[in-house]
């Protein structure tokens, strides 16, 4: 491809330093530092992190958030995530595939898994309805079904039919087009223009809104999550004025009981 490749991110560099030591890489393996490959024209740059599960400080997550020291993420940047799935989600995903190409949908690209080494190519499905499982469960794969719209209501209907995700992704550079749909559309997370980066940042709290989940990881608001927030009143004067409020009642106490009941 003619491209100058760099490995970073901790993980990756000692694996490779090892693997060298060990004889799987040869000594004489192209590879640059990644201060080197800084300054190579984008088209002749290949950068390989760590990261692509949102780990906090791999060095995806370094890029996300501008802490990189040699490399920051430009606009035309193209981004290619491993395809390795979580283990145990290999069965309903290939059940998934084979129910909407049954009923007609149309495998774009990919769409091939091997069940032993658990890797499934990354795949496009059109032709794509809401009565398909695809469109009802949670996929945990790289698969992405395509629905075609025209009109902007067909999207809110769309999403009314699965409502509340765990994220969701607008690409517009029209503001007033994005707040709008973002209104109309309550979702856990939301990335503009974006897919994915959002859950590397550690300075955004993630998590989904009623059936896609409860709670906040990460950020002030993950910090909030797990502590145990306890309320504390001191009282610091010597006179009590609650037991005017219990019984039995003369008119002083009657009245004041009433006064506090009309403030609280």
């Amino acid at each position: 491809t003619e491209r100058h490749l760099a490995l970073t991110g901790r993980a990756l560099e000692r694996m490779t330093r090892i693997a060298k030591q060990c004889g799987y890489l040869g000594s004489d393996f192209p590879l640059i530092s990644s201060h080197e490959l800084a300054h190579f024209p984008p088209r002749h740059a290949l950068f390989v992190a760590t990261g692509s599960q949102g780990e906090p400080g791999a060095m995806l997550s370094k890029l996300a958030s501008d802490r990189h020291p040699d490399f920051e993420i430009h606009a035309d940047d193209v981004f290619i995530f491993s395809s390795k799935t979580i283990p145990g989600n290999e069965e309903p995903i290939e059940r998934l595939v084979n129910q909407i190409t049954a009923k007609g949908a149309t495998v774009i690209h990919g769409g091939t898994w091997d069940s032993s080494s658990r890797r499934i190519a990354p795949t496009l499905l059109d032709q794509v309805t809401l009565d398909m499982d695809i469109m009802k469960e949670e996929i945990f794969g790289p698969v992405l079904p395509i629905m075609r719209w025209k009109d902007p209501e067909e999207v809110n209907h769309i999403v009314r039919a699965n409502p509340n995700p765990l994220a969701m992704y607008f690409f517009s550079h029209d503001r007033d087009t994005v707040d709008r749909w973002m209104a109309a559309n309550p979702a856990g997370t939301t990335g503009i223009n974006e897919v994915v980066l959002h859950v590397a940042n550690p300075s955004l709290p993630f998590g989904g809104i009623q059936s896609s989940g409860m709670g906040r990881t990460g950020g002030l608001e993950g910090f909030k999550a797990f502590s145990n927030m306890r309320s504390v009143l001191r009282q610091r004067s010597r006179f009590n004025v609650l037991p005017l409020t219990f019984p039995p009642y003369n008119g002083f106490s009657l009245s004041f009981a009433r006064a506090v009941q009309r403030w609280l």
